[in-house]
């Protein structure tokens, strides 16, 4: 009798391809002696009288594969955000990299393939693609994982396989295959998660994306669990916090209006007391601002932001009169707050009514955030100057 192996497709007789296992197993293995797939030989006992059998020539062999049971999206230090199994994720800040983990499980094994990863843009109803190192899903992440370092139990983020065994599994990050080289082995009747590093800086703001768990060309299984990017822009402050009382109208400095101005005193060689504007938790990268500038009386400001239970200084130094100045924090960081003070060089003159006008926060807020843009506007006259240059954002 002839077999037509599944896999490559070349045919081949049973003499001479029938193997034991040296370990035990109760089942011979057939073993295609072209592309080395093997298939488990199990013979059953069947009572029943059976009439008009018909003879055949060759028989054609059915491959196995383990089935997708859940997955699940982390932070990249593995922190679960799905908070369930197959749980979608909304108003992800696509600066964060992320952890896709995909659990693995089947009654029909060993399993031995290697695995590769695709996504697609929901949203904009597209194709599954590879994961690559480049595009608006990549493996291009910086995340805990380690690239081919097994998975232990306590590392797991998806639930227990119900009436499965649990067996370690692997992680990915650098590259779309696992393992790196030859086949990871799941045995029969267990489960595992592979854990995925992934990259969406490119990624479209506010689009959904899911993603699929392939081998050999063939998919496994759909993962439930999306992933829906969080819309960036430029936020304004929600509050503020004058603790020293040395500014007046602060809430100008966050009202979208280019016309005011939350104003301070500064005593002759000083810097003025802080002015603190707060939001609720931010996922910002960066923050920006716009200030009186004069260069015989203000020329510096110092501006930090808080995260982390503490304040970091992220600029000192000149600035441009009227302009938006925009200082990147040096990473993405959940930001309650930012604060605020001016110099005045003047060495025998106070500085008066020294102009904030407006200061806003780059990132998503919980809940996700709304968009604004400034126009071109003419500002009143202040300090013999007339101000009016504000530009719109892109």
């Amino acid at each position: 009798m002839l077999i037509r192996c599944c896999s490559c497709k070349k045919e081949y007789g049973l003499e001479g391809n029938i193997f034991e296992y040296e370990k035990g197993s109760r089942y011979p293995i057939l073993i295609c002696p072209y592309c080395g797939l093997r298939h488990i030989i199990n013979f059953m006992l069947f009572d029943n009288k059976i009439e008009k059998l018909k003879k055949v020539e060759k028989l054609d062999l059915t491959t196995y594969y383990p089935t997708l049971g859940a997955s699940r999206i982390a932070d990249a230090n593995r922190v679960d955000k799905s908070l369930a199994d197959d749980g979608d994720v909304t108003g992800w800040v696509k600066t964060n990299d992320f952890i896709l983990a995909t659990r693995i499980y089947g009654s029909k094994g060993a399993y031995n393939y290697a695995y590769t990863l695709k996504w697609r843009n929901v949203t904009d109803s597209g194709s599954f693609a590879a994961v690559g190192a480049t595009g608006e899903i990549s493996y291009a992440a910086d995340t805990v994982l380690v690239d081919g370092q097994a998975l232990p139990t306590e590392s797991k983020i998806c639930s227990a396989q119900t009436n499965y065994t649990w067996q370690n599994g692997m992680e990915n990050e650098g590259d779309n295959i696992l393992p790196d080289s030859g086949t990871y082995s799941l045995a029969d009747e267990y489960y595992t998660e592979l854990q995925w590093a992934l990259d969406c800086s490119g990624a479209h703001d506010n689009d959904v994306y899911e993603f699929a768990l392939y081998t050999n060309s063939t998919l496994i299984g759909t993962c439930l669990a999306s992933i829906q990017m969080g819309p960036q822009d430029w936020l304004s402050p929600t509050g503020y916090v004058d603790a020293d009382s040395g500014w007046t109208n602060e809430a100008n400095a966050y009202d979208e209006n280019t016309t005011t101005k939350a104003l301070v005193t500064i005593p002759a060689s000083s810097w003025s007391s802080y002015l603190e504007l707060t939001h609720s938790a931010i996922s910002c990268s960066k923050v920006r601002f716009n200030a009186y500038y004069y260069a015989t009386e203000i020329t510096q400001i110092s501006l930090d932001v808080y995260y982390s239970d503490a304040w970091h200084n992220i600029y000192e130094g000149i600035f441009t009169l009227n302009e938006w100045v925009e200082k990147e924090i040096g990473s993405t960081q959940s930001v309650t707050a930012m604060r605020i003070k001016l110099y005045n060089i003047k060495v025998s003159q106070i500085s008066n009514w020294t102009a904030l006008y407006e200061a806003d926060f780059w990132g998503v807020a919980a809940g996700g955030g709304w968009a604004h843009k400034w126009n071109t506007a003419t500002i009143s006259k202040f300090d013999n100057q007339v101000i009016s240059k504000w530009n719109e954002l892109p």
